[in-house]
């Protein structure tokens, strides 16, 4: 365990926070004291820099003296009179460390809130000190699974209509709207409908529909939900990376063609958008071939980020994993790429110097964190993930998919 400045500076219960926001009308509550609030609205401001979600998020402020008596009461009051006022259609909630330390009944404060309002209330287990925002997003899809799975029943035919669960929605934004819109568009190539997306900030009444599926796609954070659901809902499961850059777009297409017996049709699509993207880049990102790159983000979409640099005959030469799972990063295929696997924010500012004095690197692509880093050594930097404070997609530009490729090639070449 690295005891550095962490590589994030978030939280489980902030992952957590950030499950809870990407349902459309839930409304998040981290039960927590004053420091807390302000912690995550200031986190949260890179979430979504426009506000909108700040209005669904409250921190109960709970102080020391309340934790004698029933810290579960105030949470429950806060609940109602928060989710009466949005009219809210689920609520989340976590809670902060001393709150955990203290002690907390959750069984006793669930049956309080099951008393006060009428909406699903979710409970996510993410103290601060347990895991990063990673776990705690895993840890909040698994447990709105688990919350859904007793109140939903079929309501219409689930043949080859799929959930997708798992989806990191890490910033609002154009381009998680497209990039659903892209596993949408690959299904309906196949025969398929995308039915529900776990999460995709839909409001919370789509999760009713969580049982209208026969297939089940997990993504990395969404495994454990997706065991839920088919264990619970008698539906198939795959478990599949990101489509993200051309290799990791065909697998996802073959294994989801496969599993809909649309073989043909699969392949038939491959071809034709790699024939279509492939020439695309041959004309436009000649200038990119050859250039050196500094590549940061979590394990799958990482993996995903190095295939769009293979795409784009551009040299990675250093893999930051974020989230510490270097494991998603095929060292056969990159023999050459230096990994860092859970680098903090000191290493990295140190590692990017090095590469600055040794002209090694000519883009570094991650988070905001490290586009900083590279700005002060005189690096020119491609934002990617969370927190990205300077870049915000106006209009659809998925980074899934075939396009996805141009997207981040277009990124690329107007910074360089």
């Amino acid at each position: 365990m690295s005891f550095g400045a962490m590589t994030f500076q978030a939280s489980a219960s902030l992952g957590a926070i950030m499950a809870g926001l990407a349902i459309d009308d839930a409304v998040a509550v981290l039960h927590g004291g004053a420091g807390c609030d302000i912690k995550l609205h200031t986190l949260l401001h890179e979430h979504d820099p426009g506000g909108a979600v700040h209005r669904r998020l409250i921190c109960t402020k709970i102080h020391e003296d309340e934790l004698v008596f029933d810290p579960g009461e105030k949470l429950a009051q806060a609940i109602k009179d928060m989710s009466g006022r949005l009219d809210a259609g689920m609520a989340l909630v976590s809670t902060a460390t001393f709150i955990e330390i203290s002690g907390l009944d959750r069984d006793h404060v669930m049956e309080q809130l099951a008393e006060l309002v009428d909406i699903p209330a979710v409970y996510v287990y993410a103290p601060d000190v347990d895991g990063d925002m990673f776990l705690g997003y895993e840890r909040a899809l698994t447990s709105i699974a688990k919350a859904f799975v007793d109140r939903v029943k079929p309501r219409r035919e689930r043949a080859r209509r799929v959930n997708l669960v798992g989806y990191f929605l890490d910033r609002e934004g154009a381009e998680h709207k497209a990039n659903v819109a892209t596993v949408a568009s690959i299904l309906r190539e196949l025969g398929g409908e995308l039915n529900v997306t776990l999460l995709d900030g839909s409001p919370a009444a789509s999760l009713y529909g969580l049982a209208d599926a026969e297939l089940n796609v997990a993504l990395p954070l969404g495994v454990k939900a997706a065991k839920v659901l088919k264990r619970k809902l008698d539906q198939r499961m795959i478990a599949l990376a990101p489509p993200i850059g051309s290799a990791n777009t065909a697998a996802f297409v073959r294994a989801l063609a496969k599993e809909l017996d649309a073989v043909d049709a699969g392949e038939a699509y491959i071809a034709r958008e790699e024939q279509r993207v492939g020439q695309l880049v041959r004309q436009a990102c000649a200038p990119l071939v050859g250039r050196r790159v500094a590549a940061f983000a979590d394990g799958e979409r990482l993996a995903g980020l190095l295939g769009v640099l293979r795409d784009l005959r551009m040299v990675p030469v250093i893999a930051g994993c974020l989230d510490g799972r270097p494991e998603h990063i095929d060292t056969d295929l990159w023999p050459d790429v230096e990994v860092m696997p859970e680098p903090t924010l000191n290493e990295t500012a140190r590692r990017l110097r090095r590469a600055a004095e040794e002209q090694d690197v000519d883009l570094v692509i991650g988070s905001q964190h490290e586009v900083d880093m590279a700005g002060q050594v005189g690096l020119t930097g491609v934002e990617f993930g969370f927190p990205c404070k300077r870049y915000q997609a106006l209009v659809p530009m998925p980074y899934w998919g075939y396009d996805g490729v141009l997207t981040l090639a277009q990124r690329i070449l107007e910074q360089l």
